[in-house]
């Protein structure tokens, strides 16, 4: 909370959607602010950001506050006046043991937090009609095999944010 004040919500598990707005557009002031070795800010000119979480009770709330042109205390939702500025939330179950905290992540830097390479592509291998085993066994076999990985990109362009 000392990064992102509103992170400091009533209800870690399931942040109101006033919660969730004010922390988001802290998040991303907070990306705003990083700079290179020069001073120069890595993320000025981001505009597109994704929103990862684990749990229903983070998506839901985070799925209202970035939909909802008004807010529950009637005060326009901050998110709708940056402009040209979108929020895509990202539901991910396997991420369901972190049930107070988000990862934001931009998506239209020049190089990715996280970089996806594929060193062997998917390769299907059969051993089916007319073979041994199928003539022996009854029976075929399939296979498949790809070799691939993740990496980090700019952790610039990353942030985690715990609810407390």
């Amino acid at each position: 909370s000392t990064e992102v004040p509103s992170a400091d919500v009533t209800t870690t598990t399931a942040p109101t959607a006033t919660e969730w707005a004010n922390s988001l557009l802290q998040t991303i002031g907070r990306l705003y602010g990083f700079v290179d070795d020069q001073g120069d800010p890595f993320n000025s000119d981001g505009k597109s950001f994704a929103v990862m979480v684990g749990t229903a009770g983070l998506y839901a709330g985070l799925v209202q506050a970035i939909g909802l042109n008004a807010l529950a205390s009637g005060a326009d939702n901050p998110l709708k006046a940056m402009n040209g500025v979108s929020v895509i939330p990202i539901f991910n179950p396997r991420r369901s043991a972190a049930t107070a905290e988000f990862n934001m992540f931009r998506l239209d830097g020049n190089v990715k937090p996280l970089i996806h390479s594929v060193e062997v592509p998917l390769q299907t291998q059969i051993i089916g009609a007319g073979s041994e085993m199928e003539f022996h066994e009854d029976a075929h076999a399939f296979g498949i095999k790809i070799v691939e990985g993740m990496t980090y990109g700019y952790w610039q362009h990353a942030a985690e944010v715990t609810f407390s």
